[in-house]
């Protein structure tokens, strides 16, 4: 008897399944980067972050303007980077604490325009989500093609999210 034969029959035995419940719609799907708009609240329905550094550094984003960029990000790229940010820190702030993360790795903005690649995972991320995250690197998934590795790395002169506007600020930008 074939493989398909003996499902049809256990079907037939026990009845088909009933319906699948309804999976809530994401948290973050796009959003709009209009100014005075705020970072997208992420609904209570998502865990929050238990660990004590995860909460903090997700009320340190929450608490930033997303109208007033640092000189090194555009507004636009500000905006989504808070939104990420956000995102990471409900969906993955408890393990990234737990593997060794700190916020350089995750937080760290470069202090120079248009240098993503020295700055921390959020600003890889570009509205795409962790997939899976180990001690030494994160998976970052591509809408249409392969995924990404982000790797920890050391990030001189890295100013963190929170600091980058006050970092403007004395630099004279």
């Amino acid at each position: 008897m074939s493989y398909l034969s003996q499902l049809k029959a256990k079907i037939a035995e026990i009845g088909p399944p009933g319906e699948l419940p309804k999976l809530p719609k994401p948290g973050f799907v796009s959003f709009d980067s209009a100014p005075n708009s705020p970072i997208p609240e992420v609904p209570l329905a998502l865990p929050q972050p238990s660990s004590g550094v995860a909460r903090l550094w997700l009320e340190r984003i929450r608490a930033l303007n997303t109208d007033i960029a640092p000189a090194s990000v555009a507004l636009s790229r500000w905006t989504q980077l808070l939104a990420d940010a956000q995102r990471l820190l409900v969906m993955w702030g408890d393990q990234a604490v737990g593997l060794g993360w700190g916020e350089v790795d995750l937080f760290a903005v470069p202090p120079g325009p248009e240098r993503w690649g020295r700055g921390g995972l959020a600003m890889a991320l570009s509205g795409r989500p962790v997939i899976a995250m180990t001690a030494e690197a994160a998976t970052i998934e591509n809408p249409h093609g392969p995924v990404t590795r982000y790797y920890r790395r050391d990030k001189p002169r890295a100013v963190l999210l929170w600091s980058a506007r006050a970092f403007d600020e004395r630099a004279g930008s």
